[in-house]
């Protein structure tokens, strides 16, 4: 399935698929990689029996046969690009007049066919960790888009596997058995002893050995990459809405800073006024005192309006200081007879 580039808006032929299954190969039109990282699988590749153990690496044309018999827990991955994906087409060329010739030739060769290239190549212990790294970014490329250059840093690390993949078919490393093998044809005119086969022996547990402590390195280097993978792949799925939570998080921000201002310059507007009251006005407690009578007296009297000019702020009533006194029409006064 070609993918979208949406900051070109534009279709380019790629496809990665993180689980492959072995039962729409080969592609047409396309060339494919396939990264064997657990597992085995058995089968028939161009009429030729094939088996790959993890890990390995299967490259496959458009023109290539393959049919699988048997997957053992096998676990892998799979790139496929259309043939003109590396073509490079010049600055002074039209977008609509792309070359039909491939100029990048590196790892084309692992998709011919004779003698010496079947598509298969053998994965060394100390380029498994690289290769694994390089499949894991090209594949996070492919789904995540970060930017308008996507395309070409998934060019870049196809060259990069290609070219490895390459040299290790060139330099393929002799195993430990086709080592003893060589040495008994070598020495097996001349007398053999117990103790050169020991010392052979004591070397290959020692390789081993340190074989095994690279492969848990490289195991464990695995398990973080993994871990790194699955976290990319949620964040490229949840970044829209993690960009909509965090603008609606600034507004909110924005929101309460606005009015934790307006809160303070209302009080502070609301100090001044009162401050610039309280220079022509007196509280209750300080008209009680002035005229004798009690805090609650004033307030009957303000309530009742009998005050002039006094006014209400919150709960505190100001009085004015020239105010008078009102009358307590609570007594009459005798007439006196005359």
């Amino acid at each position: 399935m070609p993918q979208f580039d949406r900051h070109k808006n534009r279709t380019v032929n790629i496809e990665f698929v993180t689980a492959e299954d072995f039962n729409a190969l080969s592609y047409e039109e396309r060339f494919t990689i396939i990264f064997v990282s657990e597992g085995s699988i058995i089968g028939i590749l161009n009429e030729r029996p094939m088996k790959i153990s993890a890990p390995g690496v299967l490259c496959l044309s458009k023109d290539d046969m393959i049919k699988i018999f048997e997957k053992k827990n096998v676990s892998a991955q799979s790139f496929s690009f259309h043939t003109d994906f590396l073509n490079s087409t010049r600055l002074s060329e039209k977008q609509d007049n792309v070359s039909t010739k491939l100029r990048i030739q590196t790892g084309l060769s692992l998709f011919s066919r004779d003698s010496t290239h079947t598509g298969i190549s053998l994965v060394t212990v100390k380029a498994y960790p690289q290769l694994f790294e390089w499949f894991f970014v090209l594949g996070t490329e492919v789904f995540a888009q970060s930017d308008a250059l996507w395309v070409c840093r998934i060019k870049k690390y196809l060259i990069q596997i290609l070219g490895l993949l390459e040299h290790l078919n060139r330099q393929c490393e002799q195993s430990s058995v086709d080592l003893a093998l060589e040495y008994i044809y070598t020495n097996y005119s001349n007398k053999i002893i117990l103790e050169d086969l020991e010392k052979k022996e004591q070397a290959a547990t020692d390789t081993f050995n340190q074989l095994s402590a690279q492969i848990k390195t490289a195991e464990k280097r695995m398990g973080e990459i993994t871990v790194l993978k699955t976290r990319i792949i949620n964040y490229a799925k949840t970044r829209d809405v993690y960009s909509e939570y965090r603008l609606i998080s600034l507004l909110n921000c924005y929101i309460f800073v606005l009015l934790r201002n307006l809160v303070y310059f209302g009080q502070k507007k609301y100090n001044k006024t009162l401050e610039r009251m309280s220079m022509d006005y007196i509280t209750t407690k300080e008209a009680a005192t002035k005229w004798g009578i009690t805090d609650r007296m004033v307030l009957y009297h303000c309530t009742s309006g009998r005050i002039d000019g006094a006014i209400k702020m919150g709960n505190t009533w100001l009085i004015p200081k020239d105010a008078v006194k009102p009358e307590d029409k609570r007594y009459r006064r005798k007439k006196h007879a005359k």
